[in-house]
Order: C-alpha cells, then sequence, then structure tokens
C-alpha cells in the first residue's frame, strides 16, 4: 500500500517544509513529472544558499546542467533520467523516508530496480528491529551531546598532537571498524573532517528543535533520517562497503559523515542499520555525473543541507560503463531501464498527458503576459520564476512529438529485445564449447 505522508512537519517526518512540501503534495494530487520539474529553480535556489560558505561544494557543473536563470533544465540527460525514477522512489528520496518505505510490506516489489548495475544509490538509516523507523526526540538529544562532545575533544585532539583521543572517541572510532591512523579521530582527522562534523552537529539540532515542539512527549519515532547519495558502476559491489559489522574493515571507505553517525548511535546502545536503494540505473556512458547531480538535490543530501555528502556531486569521471563487455552491459542496462519496468513509459506518458492538456488550454499565454511589469515582493519573485519555468518548458514541449518519441522508443526496444536474444545464444554455444572443447 502506497505511503501518503501528512501535508505538514509531524513528529515522524519533522522536516517537511518550503519546496519538499509543495513537490509531495503535487505527488498527491498525482503531478505529471513535467509538472514536478517546475520546482526545479527552487530546489537549486535552496542548495546554492545552504552551500555558499562551503570550499568544497561547488556547484557550478550542476548550475550548467540545470540550464537558464530560471532553472529549466536544458540537458538532455536530465530530462531522461528524472522520468525514469519511479514515484514510489521518488518520494522516499525527497522525504527521506529511504529507511522506513523500504522496510514497509510490499518493499520488494522494486528490488528488481534495486539490484546491481551502473547508477546512482541512495542510503538512509534506522535503529535495527523498528522496522525501518530512526530516532525519537529522547535519542536525539543524546546524539546531540556526544556529537557535541566527539567534535569539541576531537578539536583539542587534533591541535595538542602529544594528547592521544579521549575515552568517548576511541569507543566511537572502534564501535564499527578502526581508524586508520589511532593517533587522530577517525572521522574529522582534519580541519576540514571537523567542519563537517559541525554542519552535520547543525542539521542534527535542527531536527531535534523541530521535535520539541512536535512531540513533547519524546517518544515518537521518526520514520525519516540524513541520506547520502553515491554513485558507481557497480551498485551491489559498491555497498557492500556499507556494511556495518564489528570487523577490522567496517566502513573503512563508506562516508565518513555517515560513519561518524552510526559509530555515535551504537555508543549510546543503539544498533544502526542502513538500507540501500537505487534511485537511477543509467544506460548510457556520461550519464552517472549528471544523474548524480540530480539526485543529491532531490534528496537535500549535501552536508550544508540535510545529509552526509560533503563533496559536489557530479565530479566522477566514470561513464558507468568501461571495460570488457561494455556494450553488452549498456545494451543490457537500456533494455531493462526502457522496457522490462514501467516506469519510464508510465512517466513519459504521463508527461504527455499533461502537456496536451495545458497546450489546449485558449487563455494560457495570456496568464504569463506582462508579468515583468508587476511590481513584486519576495512571494511574487518566487512565483515569477514557477511561471517563468513553466513557459520554457512549454515552448520546448511544442517542439517535441512525445506520442512519436514514445514509438520509437518501443520500436527500439523490440529491436534491442532481438539483439539481447541473440547475444545469449552467442553466450550460450561459447559456454558449451568452454564445457566440451573446440571441436575441429
Amino acid at each position: 500500500m502506497e505511503f501518503i505522508p501528512a501535508l505538514k512537519p509531524t513528529p515522524e517526518i519533522p522536516l517537511l517544509q518550503g519546496w519538499r512540501l509543495d513537490f509531495i503534495k503535487s505527488l498527491k494530487d498525482n503531478a505529471s513529472p513535467i509538472h514536478l520539474m517546475t520546482l526545479f529553480p527552487r530546489i537549486f535556489r535552496e542548495v546554492q544558499n545552504s552551500v555558499k560558505h562551503s570550499k568544497v561544494i561547488n556547484l557550478s557543473t550542476s548550475r550548467d546542467s540545470f540550464g537558464s536563470a530560471t532553472g529549466v533544465p536544458v540537458e538532455s540527460y536530465t530530462w531522461e533520467l528524472f522520468h525514469c525514477i519511479p514515484r514510489s522512489v521518488l518520494q522516499s528520496v525527497v522525504l527521506g523516508t529511504v529507511a522506513y518505505d523500504n522496510s514497509r510490506p510490499g518493499a520488494d516489489a522494486l528490488k528488481g530496480y534495486f539490484s546491481n548495475g551502473s547508477g546512482i544509490y541512495v542510503i538512509g538509516v534506522s535503529v535495527a528491529d523498528r522496522s525501518g523507523k530512526f530516532l525519537n526526540r529522547k535519542e536525539y538529544r543524546v546524539l546531540v551531546s556526544n556529537l557535541t562532545t566527539y567534535i569539541k575533544e576531537a578539536s583539542t585532539s587534533l591541535h595538542n598532537k602529544q594528547q592521544p583521543p579521549s575515552v568517548l572517541i576511541q569507543k566511537t572510532d572502534r564501535m564499527y571498524g578502526e581508524p586508520a591512523d589511532p593517533s587522530k579521530p577517525r572521522f574529522t582527522p582534519d580541519a576540514g573532517g571537523l567542519d563537517n562534523a559541525r554542519r552535520l552537529l547543525r542539521s542534527v539540532k535542527e531536527r531535534y528543535d523541530a521535535l520539541k515542539s512536535l512531540d513533547p512527549s519524546g517518544d515518537v519515532y521518526s520514520i525519516q533520517s540524513p541520506l547520502y547519495v553515491g554513485c558507481s558502476k557497480s551498485v551491489s559491489d559498491r555497498l557492500k562497503d556499507y556494511t556495518i559489522h564489528q570487523n577490522k574493515g567496517s566502513l573503512g571507505t563508506a562516508n565518513k559523515m555517515l560513519g561518524l553517525l552510526v559509530s555515535l548511535m551504537g555508543y549510546q546502545g543503539l544498533k544502526p542499520k542502513l538500507h540501500f536503494i537505487t534511485a537511477i540505473r543509467v544506460w548510457e556512458d556520461g550519464q552517472l555525473s549528471q544523474a548524480e547531480m540530480l539526485v543529491t538535490l532531490l534528496a537535500s543530501a549535501y552536508i550544508t543541507q540535510e545529509g552526509f555528502n560533503v563533496t559536489a556531486a557530479g565530479q566522477t569521471k566514470d561513464g558507468g560503463f568501461s571495460g570488457e563487455g561494455k556494450e553488452e552491459r549498456m545494451l543490457e542496462s537500456k533494455q531493462y531501464v526502457l522496457g522490462s519496468t514501467e516506469h519510464f513509459t508510465n512517466n513519459i506518458e504521463h508527461s504527455a498527458a499533461d502537456c496536451s492538456k495545458l497546450m489546449q488550454a485558449s487563455d494560457l499565454q495570456q496568464e504569463f503576459e506582462g508579468i515583468g511589469d508587476i511590481p513584486l515582493d519576495d512571494w511574487e519573485q518566487s512565483e515569477t520564476a514557477k511561471r517563468q519555468a513553466e513557459t520554457e518548458l512549454k515552448e520546448r514541449l511544442q517542439t517535441l512529438d512525445l506520442k512519436t518519441e514514445i514509438a520509437k522508443a518501443r520500436a527500439e526496444l523490440a529491436e534491442l529485445t532481438k539483439q539481447t536474444e541473440k547475444l545469449t545464444e552467442v553466450k550460450e554455444v561459447l559456454q558449451c564449447v568452454e564445457r566440451n572443447g573446440d571441436v575441429n
């Protein structure tokens, strides 16, 4: 059964306002992907504001990918990639309820989509044996206290190299795995790490402060957690690095802020659990960085916002496919995303129907005329940007024959199916030769 959240902040989902609230309202109203894309300018502006003082997160690549001054995407990849995200996954990513949604009955329906391949993965956090739920207000209070202490003592340790890390730091750092250099705090080994930890503390405090008024009892478990977004040409292999256990190598190459949070959860007596989904599987070389930028923005995943990501998305030089069998793997992914699942076709047809309605409205153009001449306050400026985005999208859609594109896609998929069948036959012959030897 589909999960429909209350359209306001609650103890279960304390951070629900701004563009996120409007996005979820639109999803609830069955808005098409093309309609949801009109919110992209607001999403990007919010991220820009959050990272403007960061020295390591540069959004210039994301800005170029998201297009004009109004933020309307001009990259064809952005258009295609957004339409291939299943709506249930989109809601989980935007709300931050990945862990909870991935634990509910019926979540197995998309497990195939979450499997291996080249793409973008999203990680959410819960407490084990809570069916995907995260912390309550009382547990947040302890986490804030311990994280504050960790940062303070880590700063002291880094400035006084003769002083070993404190007991709290040593226990936290060895909760899951071991530090590479025991003389330094594992998760904040330098000044940059400390800055990230302070940003993490700010976002955790934001959740805690929201719960003070939303849940006076302090007993209700949140189903919203911070998210981490990553990319890999082999998602299933990469996710092995995010296994939480007591072994020496646990979380060795994982995101340090995610590692810090789950280790502090363990320190306070909770058992953290990580939940993984694949938001986008790519099917063409070069899509990987574009897809990572898109999902990171939708997930509010930067450390300057509500998540764990500490560097700008889209910096990978790996196109998503390389090495032996590259063409075969691209073909397999393309057939899977565009043909074996219904998400892409359904989303395209939904947008096509929505665009048809827009273009049939006789008074649509009048609605946009003269808006630049109206004196504007901040709220009206936001509305103008949205309308400008809708206008640009409408103009772009008028040049597209979506029905023809869908027909072409289906014809291409039929051809892909034939090619895949031929590849399978060749593979079976080769396997037979390997088993029996080459017969002259």
